[in-house]
């Protein structure tokens, strides 16, 4: 029998620096981690939220989600959300770890990305009694767009990503549950080639959104583009970190040949975020090499005002990471390797 988790403390080296763009001195980190959860297969993604850790599973696993409390990630609390057409099936689970709550009773916030649909999952009868009950379902109109994850910023209005059926592209797509009504923000950087499809719009700004509900901000990491913004609750631009140029991209009047794009690099393959800090997985690799030719990614430290504060770096050819929101440790998931590993950050962001 394997012995019950502990928590072990990561080796962290400092083995250079560099300056942000406030020259200050910005340290580059090696982490070393621990090989976690060994016996989970087919795990996507992670989400922590108060004091627990939620797996989300490849559709090949059957059930999309699995919950675990930090201090035990040997035995899971539950496994829920069943993929499949039923009623109280899932078709596509998109998650991104919030939680509400009404009327005493905390929830889980849920988007089926096929079936157009929210859904609030009774967070304590799961962990008391391992029961799957949804006390709210919204069904949205497809026309919105709205497939994917989704976060509330009340408690009519929704903030999200232009999904690829998305009649209209902005950076962030916002939704009025009780107007049903929705609208997207600007779209930048603009580029010359006006001849993209909606799927090509799609791809190009795709991107990841993180919520910071106490400075009532919302950051968003790009894939095709070298740079990380933060909005306001109403969608407009804060600030920038930015990286690389993009004028390859913004500058061509012609983007795709032969009917696609050629190779580009990904730069921000992943990203998380904490109430200080938003982390983001950059790969800076080429589309095609992903997943083919192993590198080192970096990740990224920004605070909530688009300042680089640290380079963290580990072995790892890391797919996915998520944060707990104390910042005590970090979450990688080493897709090609079929590795969990688990980095203390204590000694990082002191």
């Amino acid at each position: 029998m394997r012995k019950k988790f502990k928590v072990y403390i990561a080796l962290i080296i400092i083995i250079c620096s560099c300056k942000n763009s406030k020259n200050i001195e910005v340290p580059l980190i090696k982490m070393d981690g621990i090989e976690i959860l060994k016996d989970e297969v087919g795990v996507s993604s992670f989400y922590t939220f108060q004091d627990y850790v939620l797996l989300k599973m490849n559709k090949k696993v059957g059930y999309g989600l699995a919950l675990y409390h930090k201090s035990n990630l040997e035995k899971p609390l539950a496994r829920f959300a069943p993929f499949g057409e039923g009623p109280d099936e899932w078709g596509a689970i998109r998650v991104n770890g919030q939680t509400l709550s009404k009327n005493g009773t905390n929830y889980l916030v849920l988007n089926d990305g096929f079936k157009y649909r929210v859904r609030l999952l009774n967070l304590d009868r799961l962990i008391k009694d391992s029961v799957e009950v949804y006390d709210y379902t919204y069904d949205i109109d497809s026309k919105h767009g709205l497939s994917q994850s989704i976060t509330f910023l009340n408690d009519s209005i929704i903030v999200s990503t232009p999904g690829i059926d998305s009649k209209e592209f902005g950076r962030l797509k916002f939704y009025n549950l009780k107007a049903d009504s929705s609208w997207v923000s600007d779209l930048f950087p603009q580029v010359l080639d006006q001849n993209l499809s909606p799927f090509d719009f799609y791809s190009l700004y795709f991107s990841y959104i993180h919520v910071n509900e106490g400075s009532k901000k919302i950051a968003s990491s790009m894939d095709a583009f070298d740079r990380i913004d933060i909005f306001d609750f109403n969608g407009n631009l804060e600030n920038s970190y930015l990286g690389e140029s993009d004028h390859y991209i913004t500058e061509n009047p012609k983007l795709k040949e032969e009917g696609t794009f050629p190779p580009y690099p990904v730069y921000y393959k992943y990203s998380t975020s904490s109430p200080n800090h938003i982390y983001g997985l950059y790969y800076n690799q080429l589309n095609v090499e992903i997943e083919q030719k192993e590198i080192q990614p970096l990740i990224k430290v920004i605070d909530w005002e688009g300042n680089l504060v640290a380079n963290l770096l580990v072995d790892e050819y890391l797919s996915n990471i998520e944060v707990y929101k104390d910042e005590s440790f970090l979450i990688g998931i080493d897709k090609v390797n079929e590795k969990i590993m688990l980095y203390d950050l204590k000694k990082v962001l002191l």
